[in-house]
This record gives C-alpha cells, structure tokens and sequence, in this order.
C-alpha cells in the first residue's frame, strides 16, 4: 500500500512538473506569434491571444463552439486579462454563422434568426 501510494505520489508531481517547465515555451510561442490556436478557424476551436494597444495590454481567450442542431452556426466567448489599462464589458459573447456554400460569415441578423426556435 505505501509502495503504492509513493509512485502516485511521484507521478503526480512529474505531471505538475512538466506543466510549470512547459509554461515558457508557452510564453515564448505566444510572443512571437502573437497566438495559439487549437482547433480549425471556422469551426469550433479555442485561442490565445496577446492584446497589444496604445491603451492596453494583456491576453484574451477566445472559445468557439458549435451550436446544437446547426451545422453552420458558432457561439463563441472572449474573456481577457488585462495587466495595463481597463474598461467594463471585458467578457464578450457572439454568435457567428456561415453561408454553407461560399463559406463566408453572414450578417449577425440571420445568426440571430437561425437560433430562434
């Protein structure tokens, strides 16, 4: 039991080791391309983003997924953390559809129809 309990133990702090010496590749990757994104960018994917402004300075996570019952429709979040400058409304949610034919984005008043029930 104790022998059991030494190797978790030790597997968990392997695990919490490589995820805080994982955290400057992260940080160098994310400074030079200003991103990281998983998943496609018209479909359901998740990003991180440098925030660089005159007035503000900071990341933004963005999560999209797709809405049950429509292929071609996205709802998406954005929530930033700002470490210079501040302003109200720092969460934002949309919603986002896709003209299955051409493939652009199609004006927010059809998003907003297609989501009614």
């Amino acid at each position: 039991m104790k022998r059991w309990s030494i190797r978790l133990g030790m597997m968990l702090f392997i695990f919490v080791w490589l995820i805080a010496f994982s955290f400057p590749l992260f940080a160098i990757i994310l400074a030079n391309d200003d991103e990281i994104a998983i998943g496609p960018e018209l479909g359901s994917h998740i990003r991180l983003f440098l925030v660089r402004s005159a007035k503000q300075k900071g990341i933004g996570l963005e999560r999209v997924w797709r809405l049950s019952g429509h292929s071609d429709c996205f709802q998406g979040r954005v929530n930033y953390l700002l470490w210079e400058g501040s302003e109200p409304g720092q969460a934002v949610g949309f919603c986002v559809c896709y003209d299955p034919e051409t493939g652009y984005r199609v004006d927010q008043s059809v998003c907003t129809d297609r989501l009614a029930p």
